[in-house]
């Protein structure tokens, strides 16, 4: 696969540290045409895991992160997991990511019924976290990096849309 995971804090070191020098180059030699930055990651530079239907990133460091923010969601209560998930077996460290066919397919029409468990809804308000935790991050490294009077902005925020809304894992 070759686009990144959000949750992979190597990648966001060495981005950032690239951002960092790209803006340090751009502002020695030309800061006076520039009045801001347009901060960019992923397939279409967009800030989205998947376009038409794509389910990616089951790696490590998008399971780790999401079982971190599990953790910490839950209170690192197990028993508060289960009900939640409604499954008795699962633990903060065996907690996996929904399969795509599940993500896929919503309950009513692309809605998640909470009654029915929570996998699916907690993995995807992790997944809108994790991306929007990832552009603050690069945001703050350019505002750090070009000054505070320079503009930052990013693609992002899509909710539904194309011919069936098959896009629930847009951010």
């Amino acid at each position: 696969e070759w686009l990144q995971s959000f949750s992979s804090r190597p990648w966001r070191q060495d981005a950032g540290e690239a951002l960092r020098e790209y803006i340090r180059h751009a502002e020695r030699n030309f800061a006076e045409n520039i009045i801001g930055y347009h901060v960019c990651a992923e397939a279409s530079h967009e800030w989205s895991y998947g376009w038409w239907g794509t389910l990616h990133d089951y790696g490590p460091a998008q399971v780790s992160g999401f079982r971190q923010w599990l953790t910490e969601r839950h209170g690192g209560s197990v028993a508060s997991l289960r009900q939640a998930w409604q499954d008795e077996a699962v633990t903060f460290e065996t907690a996996q990511i929904p399969s795509g066919e599940s993500r896929r397919k919503g309950d009513y029409f692309e809605f998640f019924d909470p009654a029915r468990g929570r996998q699916r809804i907690e993995y995807l308000e992790y997944h809108s976290w994790v991306v929007a935790d990832a552009i603050r991050h690069f945001a703050s490294i350019t505002k750090e990096t070009a000054g505070r009077n320079k503009l930052c902005g990013v693609f992002y925020g899509y909710y539904f849309f194309g011919e069936n809304a098959l896009l629930l894992d847009v951010g």
